[in-house]
């Protein structure tokens, strides 16, 4: 099997997007370009990656292009609802099917020996829009000494380790927001 290279397949695409429709935008990010597409389908996902490639090249019309006040259709696209009761999002006239057929099996047979490569980035970009954990925030705990010993540490690791002041030997205790650990007396 010989090796595709799918972001070179994925530049060409859009270089040929960009010069049907006279715009110059840089290639969008393989999250918008394959947002709805399923990799384990390949021809579907390159029909899907081309809907998106026109969806952004429509918002990168220049106001003084021909193709500027051009409806929807005029780029190939039409709200497809299937399957049924399914969110509704862009695809591919069935004249763009034809009029971008080497595209489409260009990007079918790069989607097809990179799927490894698409699921990662996926994977990475999930990662990246988590928001950081806030589940288990950070505590001030002290110990019963005079003065007490403070740690920050995990809620969590708190209430289950049993953390234990090596002078004192009394268990650390979460300190109440507001308290003044200086002035703790046993």
């Amino acid at each position: 099997m010989v090796p595709v290279d799918l972001l070179d397949t994925l530049h060409q695409a859009w270089e040929a997007v960009c010069c049907t429709y006279d715009i110059s935008a840089p290639l969008p990010d393989m999250t918008a370009l394959f947002e709805g597409a399923d990799p384990s389908a390949p021809a579907q996902a390159a029909e899907t990656v081309l809907a998106n490639m026109l969806t952004e090249a429509m918002e990168n019309v220049s106001r003084f292009s021909p193709w500027y006040r051009q409806p929807v259709w005029a780029f190939g696209l039409e709200r497809s609802h299937a399957p049924p009761g399914a969110p509704s999002h862009w695809a591919l006239t069935p004249r763009a099917l034809q009029d971008w057929q080497p595209a489409l099996r260009a990007l079918t047979r790069a989607i097809e020996r990179n799927i490894g490569l698409i699921l990662s980035a996926r994977v990475i970009a999930s990662l990246d829009a988590q928001p950081p954990p806030d589940e288990d925030p950070c505590v001030m705990a002290a110990c019963l000494c005079t003065p007490p010993r403070v740690i920050l540490i995990n809620r969590s690791v708190l209430e289950k380790a049993q953390i234990r002041c090596e002078s004192c030997r009394e268990l650390f205790q979460e300190v109440e927001e507001g308290l003044d650990v200086d002035r703790w007396e046993q």
